[in-house]
């Protein structure tokens, strides 16, 4: 077996700016641009379907402020207390680097705990704002896995999977692309397609054979999460043509993206992940997500609408 996805370098656009700018041009980088069309894009579907469905728009305006905190700030703070403890506690200071990195399991939690005060607050039912959530966030999510995956974001193991990517510039595997559309680097690979004494690859010129003897191709995690994104919207979309019981998509979410993280991160090279047990910060976060969503729905197994199939929920104007 082969790696098919071919090698690229980081996108970046640079525009020219006419001379009255302070500045001479203007970059947007690939990962920030998705990200924000990941954050915008994703509200607008989310928003779209909650007045489809009478659901409160103000409602959802609160959400979106706390959801994009617990995003970046929670992804923040769990990236230092899940992957780097002992430098983070040790200097706190740490947490005022925003660049530092995220973590989606950081980022889950701070959201999770975000969404059930605004609805208890609001007095508002859980399930249906979840559905509406989950509807909207996959989209979302595509577009900002999509922005980690062109970032060459999540190198995992080196492997000649079919879906794997070339990690270095491959004779017949690579995309020239124009110099305007990305980033220069001083190093051509991904952070993990390196050997030991192996010199930098600072040219396109630089290419390798595809039988090379080194490490040329690597799973590509933000690419697989980015393919799963893409499923699970079409999934929803195709679902959502007909009424469907209020908390199945949520559930779908949870059951479905927990054991595929939870198998994907034993594909996450050991060096620069941070292990407990044996098991990484995610894959203890996606035990923990199972074992709490499947001990409330059978606790609240006669309460909750989705499990009873009864009608879907809709808000009247008086309780809004």
């Amino acid at each position: 077996m082969q790696a098919l996805i071919p090698y690229f370098p980081v996108i970046q656009l640079t525009i020219p700016l006419p001379d009255f700018f302070p500045k001479d041009e203007l970059i947007l980088h690939g990962f920030g641009f998705f990200v924000g069309i990941a954050i915008i894009y994703g509200a607008m579907v989310t928003m779209t379907r909650a007045e489809r469905k009478g659901l409160d728009i103000a409602t959802f305006r609160e959400l979106f402020v706390w959801l994009v905190f617990g995003i970046i700030v929670g992804g923040h703070v769990g990236f230092g207390l899940f992957y780097y403890p002992k430098e983070y506690l040790a200097n706190p200071m740490l947490f005022l680097d925003m660049s530092s990195g995220l973590s989606s399991i950081g980022g889950f939690i701070t959201c999770a705990i975000a969404f059930f005060w605004v609805l208890k607050r609001r007095k508002k039912s859980l399930l249906p704002y979840a559905d509406n959530i989950m509807y909207g966030f996959a989209f979302g999510w595509f577009f900002g896995r999509l922005g980690c995956t062109l970032n060459h974001e999540h190198p995992g193991t080196a492997s000649d999977f079919w879906l794997a990517r070339f990690c270095r510039p491959v004779e017949g595997y690579t995309l020239e692309l124009p110099s305007w559309l990305i980033q220069i680097p001083s190093d051509f690979r991904f952070s993990h397609c390196v050997e030991q004494g192996q010199a930098a690859v600072t040219s396109f010129a630089a290419k390798v054979p595809v039988d090379y003897a080194g490490v040329v191709s690597l799973h590509d995690m933000g690419m697989y999460e980015m393919l799963y994104a893409l499923i699970l919207f079409t999934t929803f979309w195709i679902l959502d043509k007909k009424p469907r019981p209020d908390g199945l998509f949520f559930l779908i979410m949870v059951y479905s993206y927990a054991p595929i993280r939870f198998m994907m991160d034993f594909l996450r090279p050991l060096e620069g992940n941070a292990r407990y047990s044996g098991l990484t910060p995610a894959q203890w976060g996606c035990i923990a997500f199972l074992v709490i969503c499947t001990t409330a729905v059978i606790y609240y197994r006669k309460h909750f609408s989705f499990l009873n199939f009864s009608a879907p929920y809709k808000e009247t104007k008086a309780a809004q």
